[in-house]
């Protein structure tokens, strides 16, 4: 008895240490990065103990990344020197605009003949590339507008390009309406990219929870010519990693017209969250018995009264899960946000990340800050759905 006894408690204790030492290794980088996103510096904290230092004890990276905000226009995209270099390229056009046709010929095209080596640092701007570039010539737009600046004095022109104000256009005698981005404007980067990603979150989750429910009763409860292929397509599609889509997605949604939009963002995620949706609450549905419908339509009730007041409430466990998957793979998701959405007040939260590291450094304080505040609404959403994870990550897993 007493060897017996003494087994049981090395057991015992050997199952405490086990779960001491799993809950510290996943506690262990969770601490890290609050360490690192409190403590005002951007270097990689190597210490193992994951506790800020109390000297560099700041919230000031948790500020930057909520506080982020862009000047739009063309000024701002423009450092000094590349000021300079527009100014020179703008002033040293020799045939003003003025003498531009009135028609649309190619011959106004002409009218631009800018120096390759002026030009060349220019392009990688993306206000020049889309703009300016992209007007070359023309009469309407930005490249219009900067047309028309030309042959002005070289100081001039740099004063403009610095403050692109409508008065400053004006007084260069561009036009008494100067195209848009003449003037500027600040923009709060961190409020429009979380507005993007609760939006496209939430609409992909709706709209994919319901496409999935809809599917899913109909292969569980309906037998048709296809059903077996459908679902084992479900199943192969699964097999594929979503890059390999990209490039077909990405032509796809090029033609709709849909790139920097959301609408574009949110059908690609809707379309690729559906199989594994369809799969799991396939899997619940058939563990509703069909006697519940059967006395349904005896007592009169017609299929969709059926699925929305009898299965959908029935499924509600399956359902929450589902749905926080989807939210999960929406909000998380980088490699067709950051392709599709080229924008940055057009990009989510997780290409915002990205943004904080480049091929030679990496901001670990304004990233750790970052990565705390986007897992955030994951976190409340788990909590909130705690009581439904139970039952419904098991569903389908035993056929009562």
């Amino acid at each position: 008895m007493a060897i017996r006894g003494s087994k049981s408690r090395a057991r015992m204790i050997a199952k405490h240490l086990f779960l001491i030492i799993f809950c510290i290794s996943i506690l262990f980088p969770v601490a890290k990065v609050f360490q690192i996103a409190l403590q005002d510096r951007q270097s990689f904290d190597t210490s193992l103990l994951p506790v800020p230092n109390p000297d560099l004890f700041t919230f000031d990276n948790f500020k930057y990344v909520v506080t982020r905000s862009k000047k739009k226009g063309l000024g701002p995209e423009l450092n000094e020197q590349e000021v300079g270099r527009l100014a020179s390229l703008l002033s040293g056009i020799k045939k003003p605009v003025h003498d531009v046709p009135s028609d649309d010929s190619p011959g106004s095209m002409n009218t631009w003949s800018p120096k390759p080596a002026l030009l060349a640092p220019l392009k990688e701007k993306r206000c020049l590339s889309c703009h300016y570039l992209g007007s070359l010539g023309r009469k309407d737009g930005l490249g219009g507008d900067l047309a028309w600046a030309s042959g002005r004095s070289r100081g001039m022109l740099a004063r403009w390009l610095s403050t692109p104000t409508p008065a400053l256009a004006r007084e260069l005698g561009i036009s008494d309406n100067p195209t848009g981005l003449m003037s500027t404007e600040n923009v709060w980067l961190f409020g429009h990219q979380l507005f993007n990603s609760v939006i496209v979150s939430l609409v992909t989750t709706l709209l994919g929870v319901f496409l999935a429910c809809t599917a899913a009763y109909a292969f569980s409860r309906f037998r048709f010519p296809g059903r077996r292929a459908g679902l084992l397509s479900f199943l192969v599609i699964q097999m594929f990693p979503g890059t390999m889509m990209m490039i077909p997605l990405y032509l796809l949604i090029d033609k709709l017209g849909l790139l920097d939009q959301l609408l574009g963002l949110i059908l690609v995620y809707s379309t690729t969250s559906v199989p594994f949706c369809v799969w799991t609450l396939k899997g619940y549905f058939d563990t509703i018995p069909r006697e519940l419908e059967e006395s349904a339509i005896v007592d009169g009730a017609s299929r969709f009264r059926i699925f929305w007041s009898i299965i959908i409430p029935l499924a509600r466990p399956a359902i929450a899960v589902t749905a926080l998957f989807s939210f999960m793979t929406a909000w998380n998701e980088f490699i067709l946000a950051a392709t599709f959405m080229n924008d940055e007040t057009a990009t989510t939260l997780p290409v915002m990340l990205n943004g904080f590291v480049s091929e030679t450094n990496v901001e670990w304080g304004h990233f750790a800050a970052g990565a705390i505040i986007v897992s955030i609404p994951v976190v409340a959403l788990f909590f909130a759905l705690q009581r439904h994870l139970v039952g419904g990550l098991t569903a389908g897993g035993v056929k009562g």
